[in-house]
C-alpha cells in the first residue's frame, strides 16, 4: 500500500504538475490577448455549467471509490444513471436559456450558456471509467490524459485568440478539454463499462445509488456553490469585467493548490477507503500526507502575495493591475485548504 501511494503520488506530481504548467502558460498567453470582459463572460456560463455537472456527479464517484468490489453489473447502472442525470440536466438548461431568450433575446450569456451545456453530459458521460481508473490507482495513465487534454485545447485556444475570436477562443478551449478527457479515458477504462440489456437493471440498484448519493452530492455541491454563486452574482450584478479580474486571482490561486495540494489529495481520496479498517494506520498516513502538504504550501502562497504587485503587471499585462489586490486576498485562502482539502 506505501508503494501505490508513493507510486501514485509521483505520477500525480509530475504529471498534474506539468498539466498546470501548461494550462498556466496557456491561460498568462491568452490573459495578453483578451480582456477582463472575456474572461468574465465566459466565467459566468462556466459558473452555471460547474453547478450542474457537480449536482449531475450525485456522489456516484465517492460510491465507486468506496466499495471494495466493483461488478461489471454496478457498472453499468452506475454509469446509466449518470447519464440519465447529465442528459436531463442538459435538457434542462437548454429549455430555461430558450425561455430566457423568449424574454430578454440573445444576449451573449444566453448564446456561451447553449455553447457549453454540452460540456454537462460528457462529463457525466466520463464519470464512471475515469473513477475506475482511481479506484485501480492507474495515476499514470491519468497523467498522460490530463497532460494531453491541456495541450490540444490549449493550442486550439491561443490559435483563435491571436485570430480575434475572443469569448470563443475560451469556449473551444473548454469543449476540446473535456471532449479530449472524455475520449482517452474511455481508451483507458471504456471496456470496464458494459451496458445491459434493459430488462437486466433494476430499479432497486438505481435507488440505492440514488440514495447513498443524496448523502454525499451536498458536501461536493456546497464547497462549489460558494465559489461560483460568487461568480453569477458579481458578473451579472456588478459587470463582467469585474468576474475577469477576480477569475484572474483564482486561476492564480488555483495553479499554486493544483501543483501543491490536489495530487495529494486525490490520491489520499483512493487510499483512505482502503484503511478505513485499520484506524492507527489511517491516522498515520493520514497525518503525514497533511504535513508534508502544509510544508509546501504555506511559503507558496505567502510568496505569491507579497510580490503580487511585481508580477502581474510584467506577467499579464498593465490591463489586469486591478486584480493585484484580489490575487493577495485569495492566497490567504491557502491556509484553510490544507485542511479543507483532505
Amino acid at each position: 500500500m506505501r508503494r501505490q501511494i508513493l507510486t501514485s503520488s509521483l505520477w500525480m506530481l509530475g504529471g498534474n504538475g506539468l498539466q498546470q504548467v501548461q494550462q498556466f502558460l496557456t491561460f498568462i498567453l491568452l490573459a495578453r490577448y483578451l480582456s477582463p470582459a472575456d474572461f468574465g463572460y465566459v466565467a459566468l456560463a462556466i459558473g452555471v455549467q460547474e453547478i450542474l455537472s457537480a449536482f449531475g456527479r450525485w456522489g456516484i464517484g465517492d460510491i465507486i471509490l468506496q466499495r471494495r468490489r466493483l461488478s461489471s453489473r454496478f457498472l453499468a447502472h452506475a454509469f446509466a444513471l449518470a447519464v440519465g442525470i447529465g442528459s436531463t440536466l442538459v435538457a434542462g438548461l437548454v429549455v430555461a436559456v430558450l425561455i430566457y431568450v423568449a424574454l430578454r433575446g440573445w444576449t451573449l450569456t444566453a448564446k456561451l450558456l447553449l455553447l457549453l451545456a454540452p460540456t454537462v453530459l460528457l462529463q457525466a458521460i466520463e464519470l464512471v471509467p475515469e473513477t475506475v481508473l482511481r479506484q485501480r490507482l492507474n495515476y499514470k495513465w491519468l497523467a498522460m490524459r490530463n497532460n494531453t487534454a491541456a495541450l490540444v485545447a490549449g493550442f486550439v485556444g491561443l490559435v483563435l485568440a491571436i485570430n480575434d475570436q475572443g469569448v470563443y477562443a475560451l469556449v473551444a478551449q473548454r469543449l476540446v478539454w473535456i471532449a479530449t478527457l472524455l475520449a482517452m479515458v474511455w481508451i483507458a477504462a471504456g471496456v470496464s463499462i458494459r451496458l445491459l440489456p434493459w430488462r437486466r437493471y433494476r430499479v432497486r440498484l438505481f435507488r440505492g445509488i440514488l440514495g447513498i448519493g443524496t448523502h454525499l452530492v451536498s458536501s461536493a455541491l456546497a464547497g462549489l456553490l460558494g465559489s461560483r454563486l460568487t461568480d453569477i452574482m458579481v458578473g451579472s450584478i456588478i459587470s463582467p469585467v469585474a468576474l475577469g479580474q477576480l477569475k484572474i486571482a483564482r486561476r492564480i490561486h488555483d495553479f499554486v493548490a493544483e501543483l501543491s495540494i490536489t495530487p495529494l489529495a486525490n490520491v489520499a481520496q483512493a487510499v483512505f477507503p482502503q484503511l478505513v479498517r485499520d484506524g492507527t494506520e489511517l491516522r498515520k498516513v493520514y497525518s503525514r500526507i497533511q504535513g508534508v502538504c502544509a510544508l509546501g504550501v504555506f511559503p507558496l502562497f505567502a510568496g505569491l502575495g507579497l510580490t503580487a504587485p511585481m508580477w502581474v503587471p510584467l506577467v499579464l499585462g498593465p490591463h489586469w493591475n486591478d486584480a493585484i489586490v484580489l490575487v493577495q486576498l485569495t492566497c490567504l485562502s491557502g491556509i484553510p485548504a490544507v485542511v479543507n482539502w483532505f
